[in-house]
């Protein structure tokens, strides 16, 4: 395991470049601006490496990225009574430290910020290591000064296939869910949840339109501009070591499983915006993402129903961890 670091420039800025690497020629690569994680090249049992995650092709254009793309999304580290959530995204980010053996490689950065409410600076951590197992592990951790929101996760868009331009056809996706989260026209959590007689299984492959796959209202249309097709699931764990969440691709032979300590699972369908002003050669109907965000339940327009899963009390400390695992079919 190794780390290599070099300088970028963003938003005239220098900022980090992070590769996590393991020796077999895989790594994870990072950013410093926004805690991005810009790319996971993993090789299939071919030996063919691909990056898993769709992303921006040249750093600098993360500077006018309004998506969040491979960014600390949220993360709503901050008071009840802002307005607006405090977004991490757009933020260079500081790091404290780095540290490799022969089993992991991993790095930890920070984010000072500034409570106007609560006339206090706030610090945030994120660790990412990536393992000789191949498997990836991000923990978030905030220690709050005043009482916080605190739900933060990575904007991940996953394409498992050969091609660096493709659609999410040919994906399977399993989520060990029982409920689903019930949303308003304008995607704000209502508070009540419905029951799925069996779980969530998708299979790509066999949909022709992408809203014959996820059970959304009917005013939902098909995502062919860029329009996010969502849905949340609460996730259902039986141990420590159970799969919440599980994507793969029989064609490239690529899968992720996701385990968290979090409650929620949240399936998106994106296309083409990873492409500069959606004109590039690239950018066509077929250039599609799916985002798994494994986050807690997000705080509804009352900012009640879901209090427990997001607030920490003063001089608490919130950790949350997320596991990416990598194996091959």
């Amino acid at each position: 395991m190794k780390i290599r670091r070099e300088s970028c420039t963003i938003a005239d800025r220098e900022a980090d470049r992070i590769w996590l690497c393991n020796d077999h020629g895989e790594f994870i690569e990072l950013l410093s601006y926004g805690a991005r994680i810009h790319s996971i090249y993993i090789k299939n049992r071919a030996g063919v490496g691909q990056n898993l995650l769709k992303s921006l092709t040249n750093i600098e254009d993360y500077s006018c990225d309004v998506h969040a793309i491979g960014a600390i999304q949220g993360p709503y580290c901050t008071t009840l009574e802002m307005d607006h959530p405090t977004l991490f995204s757009d933020s260079f980010w500081k790091i404290e430290g780095e540290y490799v053996d022969e089993q992991q490689a991993s790095i930890e950065m920070s984010l000072e910020y500034y409570l106007d409410q609560a006339d206090t600076w706030q610090k945030i951590y994120v660790e990412v290591s990536f393992s000789a197992e191949r498997a990836m592990h991000i923990s978030y951790r905030l220690r709050a000064k005043d009482r916080l929101l605190c739900n933060p996760y990575h904007q991940l868009y996953w394409n498992l296939s050969d091609q660096q331009t493709s659609s999410i056809y040919q994906h399977h996706l399993q989520i060990s869910s029982d409920w689903i989260l019930e949303e308003s026209e304008e995607y704000i959590p209502t508070g009540g949840q419905k029951a799925l007689s069996i779980l969530p299984h998708y299979n790509f492959g066999e949909a022709r339109q992408l809203c014959q796959v996820l059970p959304k209202q009917e005013h939902v249309s098909c995502c062919m501009q860029g329009v996010a097709l969502r849905a949340g699931y609460w996730l259902r764990t039986l141990s420590i070591d159970d799969v919440q969440v599980d994507l793969y691709h029989i064609g490239s032979g690529r899968r992720v499983q996701i385990v968290s300590t979090n409650q929620m699972a949240l399936v998106a369908i994106k296309e083409r915006i990873w492409c500069d002003n959606h004109t590039d050669a690239i950018a066509t109907k077929e250039d599609q993402g799916i985002l798994l965000a494994v986050l807690s339940p997000p705080i509804d327009e009352m900012a009640q129903r879901f209090p427990s899963y997001s607030l920490v009390e003063p001089n608490k400390t919130k950790v949350v961890q997320v596991h990416y695992f990598f194996p091959l079919l």
